[in-house]
């Protein structure tokens, strides 16, 4: 997770010019991922892997709708505000389809119910 901050705040600052740390970066937040001797980094992981696409599909709308029009320059606390603020919306959208999901499932069960009894 650590790396995967860290290849995104380069990526803004930089533009591109240090693709080879991006490879190495990404490669250690592998290792470490698969590393099972950290329970609690393993939380960690799995967490992030729960909520992964929603960070995915989030964080595009996020830098191109919103951040812009809050932050009219890059610093290191508008790249830390942004990912924050993409954290938790993903984390609040991962949630909430869930539960629309299990709704929509429920809904579904009792439908069929009652389309059995007539």
């Amino acid at each position: 997770a650590m790396s995967l901050v860290l290849v995104i705040i380069s990526s803004f600052k930089l533009g591109g010019y240090w693709d080879y740390l991006y490879i190495f970066l990404i490669s250690i937040g592998v290792i470490a991922g698969f590393n099972t001797d950290l329970p609690f980094w393993n939380k960690i992981i799995n967490f992030l892997d729960k909520i992964s696409y929603s960070l995915y599909l989030n964080h595009i709308i996020f830098r191109t709708y919103i951040m812009p029009q809050l932050f009219y320059d890059l610093s290191w606390e508008s790249i830390f505000v942004y990912v924050v603020v993409v954290t938790v919306f993903s984390i609040f959208a991962y949630y909430f389809v869930n539960l629309m999901i299990k709704c929509l499932k429920k809904i579904r069960c009792i439908y069929n119910v009652q389309m059995k009894g007539m």
